[in-house]
């Protein structure tokens, strides 16, 4: 099968954005202390950071990860990472970047098979790395996508089997997917939690001043990180309200310590502080996980969305770059949840922009979203079709599981009332 599977089914236009370390935003502030717990990660197998969305989980690996006297891979992970190629098509990929292996053979393995395949890839990988004779740090962003099927397994696996050079950093909104209590009683363990993650009153204001032009005497400032814990979203958002309300009393009255409804409010407050048309389009690309100017078109059926885009970046409006030619960006997650939430109410429009996101990305070339797109609205005609044209190229490349998530978001009905589905799965 050779690598030809591999560059047809992998080399989406944004596979660049996972392995890329993330720009770190315009008046970032470094803080000591959870520096100092990262720069310690060369002294053990496992760094795990674990806080809940918007804790500046990303940002602190972003800052410090390149400062380290290592060789850095960085890996985003994503929904789609439950399939095992794929995620680890993705970490080789990271690896080989950062030259600590050649990736070629490892991924002859990884297609070889989804099981025997991967058990084979994983060590030899291992086996590179050690060869390589360099500290090597392994980030893995976004760890709580990936909770199910055989990965969760084989990343325990993979720390268990780390040679003395391979560190690994996971950052997730949860603990790792297999047990942390032998690495901690045998001080194998780095650990960055909430509470480290905490601003104190010194370091909101640093914040706020440099991130949102906010100047806040030190007793509004005690308020607001009392309100929100300390907590890195809260904070900025609170910010961009702050930014634009003349009773910043009753502001600070109004904010609840709850991180659902803070954000919740937050969120309302800044959406409501822009205009009906930045709202719509907010609202209305909200559909796509990844952002571009052509796809943002395509699902609003206009042009000049990268102008919106950059503007959303400059002004520090909830978009985070992915790359930095300034071509691709996502929104931040707790805005992204709170726009969905929100379009689901209008059940049909939300069908009609899955709809053309998917049938932008059908004409791009991307099965996977188009497909998940068309399941979105409803169309599972469409994605039966889109599945039937592309099945056989993923399974050819290992990526049955990737396969088999496509049908089984599928009703059990439509499954069934399709032959060539059912002779699909069959095979």
């Amino acid at each position: 099968m050779g690598d030809a599977p591999r560059s047809l089914v992998e080399r989406r236009p944004l596979l660049a954005a996972k392995l890329t370390v993330p720009r770190v935003p315009g008046g970032a502030v470094r803080r000591e202390r959870p520096a100092e717990l990262i720069a310690g990660c060369l002294d053990r197998p496992l760094t795990v950071v674990v806080a809940p969305a918007g804790s500046g989980k990303t940002t602190l690996l972003a800052r410090e990860g390149p400062t380290l006297p290592a060789s850095v891979a960085w890996a985003t992970r994503d929904a789609g990472d439950t399939d095992p190629v794929r995620c680890w098509s993705y970490v080789v990929e990271a690896l080989e970047r950062a030259k600590v292996v050649d990736g070629a053979p490892i991924r002859r393995e990884l297609v070889a098979g989804p099981v025997d395949g991967t058990e084979r890839a994983l060590a030899l990988l291992l086996a590179r790395i050690e060869a390589a004779e360099l500290e090597t740090v392994l980030v893995l962003d976004d760890v709580q996508a990936v909770r199910t099927g055989p990965v969760p397994e084989q990343l325990g696996e993979l720390v268990r089997l780390a040679p003395p050079n391979l560190h690994l950093v996971l950052a997730s909104r949860v603990d790792p997917p297999f047990p942390l209590s032998r690495l901690r009683a045998r001080d194998q363990l780095v650990e960055v939690r909430t509470a480290d993650l905490a601003f104190s009153t010194v370091e909101a204001a640093a914040l706020l001043r440099d991130t949102v032009g906010v100047d806040r005497e030190a007793t509004e400032l005690e308020r607001v990180v009392e309100r929100t814990e300390g907590w890195a979203a809260g904070l900025y958002l609170a910010g961009l309200s702050l930014r634009s309300h003349d009773d910043r009393a009753s502001f600070l009255q109004e904010l609840s310590g709850v991180e659902r409804h803070l954000v919740d409010y937050l969120t309302e407050e800044v959406l409501e502080g822009q205009s009906p048309q930045r709202r719509s389009f907010l609202l209305r690309t909200s559909v796509l996980d990844e952002l571009s100017g052509p796809a943002c078109d395509a699902v609003l059926e206009t042009t000049g969305s990268v102008s919106v885009l950059r503007q959303l970046e400059e002004e520090s409006l909830f978009v985070v770059p992915l790359d930095g030619e300034r071509t691709a960006w996502r929104y931040h997650q707790l805005l992204a949840d709170v726009l969905r939430a929100r379009l689901a109410e209008t059940p049909e429009l939300a069908a009609e922009l899955h709809r053309r996101a998917g049938d932008f990305h059908d004409r791009t070339g991307a099965a996977s979203p188009a497909i998940h797109h068309a399941i979105a609205a409803g169309d599972h005609d469409v994605a039966t079709g889109r599945i039937l044209a592309s099945w056989l190229r993923y399974t050819n490349a290992g990526r049955q599981a990737t396969v088999w998530g496509w049908v089984d978001a599928l009703s059990d009905d439509h499954l069934l009332r399709s032959g060539e589905l059912c002779a699909m799965a069959g095979w």
